[in-house]
């Protein structure tokens, strides 16, 4: 974790094309730094707000002063409550489509049908929990993997919210004790674990918080200036009637935010930007952006909140009861294992050995610790071995990687050569994609595991009642657009026949038959059903983040972040001790249904309830049988 933020700065997004764009690397800021009191009272005003002016003297903020672009604070917008128009309130004049309308309607009263309607076919009786499952992208053979690799942070160790509090406050203070920030600023917020997702972006001109969806459309109900929800309106003021970001922008103006530790600079933006605004204080918001950035990569780079958190396990990581049965398993039928983390020695070694004891290493062939990926993944610079009694670097040269033994740095390259791990023979885990996967998947072709934490609140929050209720309608006002746009086509079809058989029995010319035009009758059904329809979508999202939503959908369709995980994950689970409730051998099937939309339906067979024998037996078989589903 040491350099993980300085160096996720410069990872990529994901290229529709099948290519990579690489952000480039964190930019230090320019520090908004307290002036002389004689140069603020001689620097002439150039505001005509007014609030605060630039040049103007602000005693009560130390000398404070911030230099204003063309973009300026927005003040609080109030948001009205749209309700949306009752589904029984929407009829049609034609009775084929009207009866259509009211027949769904009785369905969706009905509710979901079983407790199991969510799930897909044949996975209604498997015994594994679905927080406890591994969902499969691809299908993999663990039986054909000798070596199994992991990151350290958010992989083999997960925090607690007060480590993302303990970032969040020693940043704060950062901006206060070296950027001139206002002493006040340090009690009016704390960390807040509920902000902010995974998956934002932030726009470094404007400072602005936003979620994509997988074709770079902004999801317009998420976009945030600090603490302040953003109107329709002045998002696509913004950013043009579209809401369509180009992959231009995107990689050159916004800062994707990957990973879990991205979780304390958004909210610290957030809240830097809040109190700016409140009190009308000018401000550039690139700056604003690159000092909140700085002062985040100086709390991973000084030390000082690693030392914080090895003094203090409990407090800031997550017990892992299970992490060491796990390792165990594979070990036990043969497996190759090894670390590779972006940390530095001693916080990984203070840590595992908190979740996993003092003999740690005993479970890894390989250690590497200050591996720089992305970068490990393209660079051919030279292993070194750390000397575990100091934590510094030998510079004797590597030439074999030894168990027992810690190295640094190093690429991917020498990896392979010294120990001859390569393809699909290798499944790496890790929680950040870009950092983590994509290199490896790409330049050795290493099959590869996403571990996204988010999943067990995701699964929870999809298994209540009021989300299964409103997925049900989903499902059913979606169905509902689909056939009514059918049978509006059928009618027109119907009607134009009819005007050209008529025009015939006049002696007309068949051509000049008018073709049944687009009633406004049609225009009000279909509108009224969509906008019911993204009112569902809302408040489904709602039950995830008040704020943003879920990790995985914007408005209906795939985030940027979830394309990404399909695309270079081949597995995915919450925990890594999800691996303990299959076989070491375990093959895993991916859960498709249809792979594109002209692919025809076929319904799978599903399995049979187990027999009472089967429930009171079953001895021995739970590596196989209780997962057996999870291909289907």
């Amino acid at each position: 974790m040491l350099r993980r933020l300085v160096r996720r700065a410069g990872t990529a997004w994901g290229a529709g094309d099948g290519s990579s764009i690489i952000r480039s690397p964190l930019c230090g800021g320019y520090l908004s730094r307290p002036l002389p009191t004689t140069m603020i009272s001689s620097a002439p005003s150039t505001s005509t707000n007014t609030g605060i002016k630039i040049g103007s003297s602000i005693p009560s903020r130390g000398g404070f002063i911030w230099l204003s672009r063309s973009l300026s604070s927005t003040a609080p917008t109030k948001h009205k409550k749209h309700t949306p128009q009752p589904l029984s309130s929407i009829t049609h004049p034609h009775p084929r489509i009207n009866r259509l309308l009211r027949e769904y309607l009785a369905k969706m009263e009905e509710g979901p049908p079983t407790s199991n309607s969510l799930q897909p076919p044949g996975q209604e009786q498997q015994k594994i929990p679905r927080k406890d499952r591994i969902f499969v992208n691809n299908a993999i053979n663990l039986g054909k993997v000798d070596v199994l690799g992991w990151d350290y942070d958010y992989t083999l160790v997960s925090y607690t919210d007060k480590m993302e509090g303990l970032i969040y406050s020693m940043a704060k203070d950062y901006l206060i004790e070296h950027s001139g920030y206002p002493t006040e600023m340090k009690t009016r917020r704390t960390y807040d674990p509920h902000f902010a997702i995974r998956g934002l972006a932030v726009d470094m001109d404007r400072g602005w918080l936003l979620k994509l969806s997988y074709i770079n459309q902004i999801a317009l109900r998420t976009v945030f200036n600090g603490r302040q929800r953003l109107t329709k309106q002045e998002v696509l003021a913004e950013y043009g009637d579209s809401s369509h970001i180009s992959p231009q922008y995107r990689n050159e103006h916004l800062k994707p935010l990957l990973d879990l530790f991205s979780m304390s600079l958004a909210c610290l933006l957030a809240d830097v930007l809040d109190y700016l605004n409140k009190l009308d204080i000018h401000h550039d918001r690139r700056a604003v952006v690159e000092d909140v950035m700085k002062a985040i990569n100086h709390v991973h780079l000084s030390g000082n909140m690693h030392k914080e958190v090895v003094k203090d396990p409990p407090t800031y990581m997550m017990p892992s009861p299970h992490l060491r049965e796990t390792l165990t398993r594979f070990r036990d039928v043969g497996k190759k294992l090894f670390l590779c983390s972006n940390s530095n020695y001693e916080y990984v070694s203070g840590g595992l050995r908190f979740l996993i004891g003092d003999d740690w290493q005993e479970f890894f062939d390989v250690v590497i610790v200050s591996a720089d990926k992305p970068g490990f993944y393209t660079s051919d610079r030279p292993f070194r071995q750390v000397a575990q009694s100091t934590g510094k670097i030998r510079w004797t040269e590597v030439t074999t990687l030894e168990k027992g033994k810690v190295y640094s740095h190093g690429s991917l390259d020498g990896l392979t050569k010294l120990t001859g791990w390569m393809g699909p023979r290798v499944l790496y885990i890790g929680d950040q994609i870009w950092a983590d996967l994509v290199g490896a998947r790409r330049n050795q072709g290493w099959r590869t595991g996403a571990v996204i934490r988010e999943l067990d609140h995701e699964l929870l929050v999809q298994q209540s009642t009021k989300y299964r209720a409103h997925a049900h309608k989903v499902i059913t006002v979606t169905e509902l657009l689909r056939l009514v746009q059918e049978d509006m086509e059928k009618i027109r079809s119907e009607a134009t026949a009819a005007a050209a058989k008529a025009k015939v029995a006049e002696g007309g010319k068949v051509g000049g038959a008018a073709p049944y035009l687009l009633q406004e009758a049609d225009v009000i059904v279909s509108d009224g059903l969509e906008k019911y329809l993204r009112h569902l979508q809302t408040e489904m999202s709602k039950m995830f983040n008040g704020n943003f939503g879920s990790v995985f959908r914007a408005e209906g369709e795939p985030t940027l972040f979830a394309f990404s995980l399909r695309r270079y994950a081949d597995l995915y689970l919450s925990k890594l001790e999800n691996f303990r409730f299959y076989s070491p051998m375990h093959r895993f099937y991916p859960q498709r249904g249809i792979s594109m939309p002209h692919d025809p339906y076929i319904p799978a067979i599903i399995r049979p309830p187990p027999s009472a024998v089967e429930e009171e037996g079953g001895g021995g078989r739970e590596g196989v049988e209780e997962s057996k589903g999870e291909g289907r």
